[in-house]
């Protein structure tokens, strides 16, 4: 009997490691970066800030409260009509973080 020698196929070889690539890396790009204000300035844990369009003018203004005719849930979230109203500001609080800042990723 002949036996035939087992080669790996480089394709093989590639096709596992474009596989497992994100993978293997995924936690080295899982960087906590802080979150900016308009400042270009860090989110500060327990600071108000008001949620505001990016775009000042006639698209209306800042995160508010309306009423709604649902009684399991007769409050949502809305946006104020005017850009001048900032309507209410809101509160970044940490579940367990060594961070002072507010981060773009749950780690």
């Amino acid at each position: 009997l002949k036996t035939m020698k087992k080669t790996t196929s480089p394709l093989l070889v590639l096709s596992s490691f474009l596989i497992l690539f994100p993978f293997i890396t995924k936690p080295f790009l899982a960087v906590a970066e802080p979150m900016l204000d308009t400042d270009g300035e860090p989110l500060q844990w327990f600071t108000n800030y008001y949620v505001l369009p990016h775009i000042w003018g006639p698209t209306g203004g800042g995160l508010s409260l309306g009423t709604h005719r649902n009684q399991s849930c007769p409050l949502y979230v809305t946006q104020e009509t005017s850009e001048v109203e900032r309507g209410f500001s809101i509160t970044f609080s940490p579940v367990s973080s060594e961070l002072p800042f507010v981060t773009t990723s749950r780690r």
